[in-house]
């Protein structure tokens, strides 16, 4: 068989195929994971931070400063490094990022105004996302193209055990020095710089260079359906207190929902690991109906059971969809642009974390978890809209050597 360039399928394998660094993976893991550290101790830290001036809301405006700098510079500061060494311009990023860390710790430590801990919150926020999507940009290049459905499930049931034992480090260091845990925030952020191997930089040539395009419907496709699963596990991270208190509980009793979300979550990313298969786009499909259905549990409200249930159900398919997204992502474009998509894919997982707060915020806990619920559903309405329309089913001219044998391949 041939592909739409006339090319043998052994020849789409050698022009697709990857080197295998394990080496370098592992050190890959620990470069994102640094990176994941300072957000999930952001948070409480922040909230302590402030606390300590008699300011109670001043975390929950430095956490929304700096995830509205990371939407913001996620795409245009990405954008900006396509022409430099992947690896040199992510460690150049996370050396300002541990810089404001560090700024942030001085402003602490100085008794500094909440209103500079915002801007310091906000500097170390900016390059969140572009860090995110050269991170993920240069796992391209470590892992066989066979392998990276595995070392996603890796890297998510890594960052959820971080987004669990996260809080609990920033209260237990927090609680006894906020400028510690702060520090540790630093530290953390800046193990890209010593952790990312060296890759060699690859320049597309002129021939193959693509149209500017980044928005496309194929693409766009993917960040609806990532940002509406990021509601969905936001709605119930951000209400969990609320959800507690409904069933007459007292606020600790959060952990009742928390803590089932993320033993989902990690399940799902042990069985994407060992399972090591692209999923179908039908199969993608029914998974995120199936995370509706547990929204509507968890909406019903009927019985703390069905309630539980339904979070466990939102948290075994996190893992499985954010592979996919990813992996979708990586098949409509082209290598110049990858860093790019995969910073908008990180943007469209906050633009969903802020819909569902923002909904709680300003109406109710019951209407973040229907219009997560309605975002999902639509989702994959539009899904299998496109799907059936055949629309993405070749990228890009630079990638249509792969576009063909991707669609082909996919197996459930």
């Amino acid at each position: 068989m041939t592909d739409v360039e006339g090319r043998t399928n052994a020849e789409v394998a050698s022009l697709t195929a990857r080197p295998d660094r394990p080496r370098g993976f592992t050190r890959w893991i620990a470069a994102n994971v640094g990176s994941a550290v300072p957000q999930s101790m952001a948070p409480i830290t922040f909230g302590l931070a402030t606390l300590s001036q008699g300011d109670l809301d001043g975390g929950a405006l430095m956490m929304t400063a700096m995830t509205v700098a990371q939407v913001i510079g996620a795409v245009p500061i990405a954008a900006a490094g396509r022409r430099f060494s992947v690896t040199a311009y992510a460690r150049v990023l996370t050396a300002f990022r541990t810089l404001a860390f560090v700024g942030l710790v001085l402003a602490i430590a100085g008794g500094a105004p909440v209103a500079v801990l915002v801007v310091a919150a906000s500097l170390a926020g900016l390059v969140n996302g572009a860090i995110f999507g050269l991170l993920r940009a240069l796992l391209n290049d470590m892992v066989a193209s066979n392998k990276l459905p595995r070392a996603l499930g890796v890297a998510a049931t890594a960052n959820e055990l971080v987004f669990v034992s996260g809080p609990i480090l920033a209260s237990t260091i927090g609680g006894a020095s906020v400028v510690a845990a702060v520090g540790i925030m630093a530290i953390t952020s800046a193990l890209p710089l010593v952790a990312l191997p060296r890759i060699a930089h690859r320049t597309p040539s002129a021939s193959t260079r693509v149209p500017p395009e980044l928005i496309r419907l194929d693409t766009m496709v993917w960040l609806l359906a990532a940002a509406s699963a990021a509601a969905c596990v936001a709605s119930v991270e951000v209400g969990a207190v609320a959800l507690a208190l409904r069933h007459e509980l007292a606020p600790s009793a959060a952990l009742l929902f928390t803590v089932p979300l993320c033993v989902g979550s990690v399940l799902g990313g042990v069985w994407v690991s060992v399972r090591n298969r692209r999923l179908r786009q039908r199969t993608v499909v029914a998974m995120i109906l199936l995370t509706v259905v547990g929204m509507v549990a968890v909406a019903w409200d009927a019985w703390i059971g069905s309630v539980i249930a339904g979070v466990v159900l939102i948290g075994l398919f996190l893992a499985p969809l954010g592979m996919s997204f990813s992996l979708f992502i990586d098949d409509v474009l082209p290598p110049a642009r990858r860093a790019e998509g995969f910073a908008l894919l990180r943007t469209s997982k906050s633009v969903g974390l802020i819909t569902a707060s923002a909904v709680i915020a300003f109406g109710s806990l019951a209407a973040s978890f229907l219009v997560s619920a309605a975002l999902a559903f639509v989702s994959a309405v539009i899904i299998l809209t496109v799907h059936a329309r055949g629309v993405g089913r070749k990228g890009s001219d630079e990638t249509s050597a792969t576009g063909s044998a991707c669609w082909g391949r996919r197996r459930s």
